[in-house]
């Protein structure tokens, strides 16, 4: 139902309310129902305004592109064939498949595991640490392949011209969404490894990377991720890849999980400067089972995939014999 008709009909139930408890004329009554509506109608446009506002900043400051509509859809039949197994992507050679798709099969395994077969779903795909937007992509397969709405983010600005040419077909944006909305609204600014490599990341001192202590750096600028999921994906993510090299506590410290619905969240786990002993995969193992997630580490090589509760995926998992870690 439209939202003004919930409007009507509250607005009404009022009207009668008020009419039988009281003494208030009909006339009187209808003038206070025309301006609670008044009042309502007020407080959407304010929030239209504020949406168009936000959008404005993520152009500007961010580098916003929305996504173009696909016209060579015999390209897609190429490169995806047809489902529910998607031969032609899945089955390539190694090498050629690394340029297109995940490094470790993240994407194959996440599909084959919840979406195989299941005709009904239509869903969204984020990805943060995008790199080229083709090289070890998660979500290349998703956008190409099932036809999801797709939102990229990759906070090195080196990679911004190559994620452009490669994903046109994605929401893309070009920051680092590891600040709060204050930050946001400072515009903050925080310092990036200067090197066109998957593994670059912050370098403000925060986390340890493949580069820190070279101090070859560029300014990002930094912000919330919230209004962008509730702007772009209306607040709900079918899948959602985090990769951005021990940034992960601070990228999940900043979403408001209670308005921001995520069925499934995949995180790496393990990589040369986060092993055994890893404080960023303690911290943001903590934040999502703080949050109420399932965490099953053992689903996906070399990442964690936290499930929401009230996720239909759930039961998926469950019932193709996957259990919950017994990590606390």
């Amino acid at each position: 139902m439209p939202i003004m008709k919930y409007i009507h009909a509250a607005a009404l139930f009022l009207l009668i309310a008020i009419v039988f408890y009281s003494n208030i004329t009909i006339m009187d009554s209808l003038v206070t129902v025309r301006s609670i509506e008044q009042a309502i109608s007020s407080v959407k446009s304010s929030a239209v305004v504020s949406k168009l506002q936000r959008m404005l900043m993520y152009e500007e400051r961010y580098k916003y592109l929305p996504p173009k509509p696909y016209t060579n859809h015999s390209a897609r039949y190429d490169l995806c064939g047809v489902g529910p197994n998607y031969d032609p992507f899945f089955t390539r050679e190694r090498k050629e498949r690394y340029q297109i798709s995940s490094a470790n099969r993240e994407d194959e395994t996440i599909y084959t595991i919840f979406f195989k077969g299941d005709t009904q779903v239509m869903g969204s795909v984020v990805e943060i640490g995008a790199y080229n937007g083709l090289q070890e992509s998660n979500s290349h397969f998703y956008e190409v392949c099932l036809g999801w709405e797709t939102l990229l983010v990759e906070g090195n600005t080196m990679l911004w011209e190559q994620i452009v040419a490669n994903r046109p077909h994605a929401h893309r944006l070009s920051y680092a969404p590891s600040c709060s909305e204050e930050d946001e609204q400072a515009n903050k600014t925080v310092k990036f490894d200067k090197y066109p490599m998957t593994n670059a990341g912050l370098a403000d001192g925060t986390v340890k990377t493949s580069y820190s202590g070279r101090n070859y750096t560029i300014d990002v600028p930094c912000g919330s991720f919230n209004n962008v999921l509730l702007d772009i994906l209306n607040g709900h993510v079918t899948f959602f890849s985090l990769d951005v090299e021990g940034a992960e506590p601070f990228v999940l410290q900043n979403i408001d999980f209670k308005r921001i619905f995520v069925d499934i969240m995949m995180v790496e786990s393990s990589n040369n400067i986060c092993e055994r002993n890893c404080k960023s995969r303690k911290a943001y193992r903590k934040i999502m089972l703080d949050e109420g997630y399932i965490l099953f580490d053992g689903m996906v090589h070399k990442s964690d995939v936290f499930i929401h509760p009230l996720s239909k995926h759930l039961k998926t998992a469950e019932k193709k014999g996957y259990t919950p870690s017994t990590y606390h």
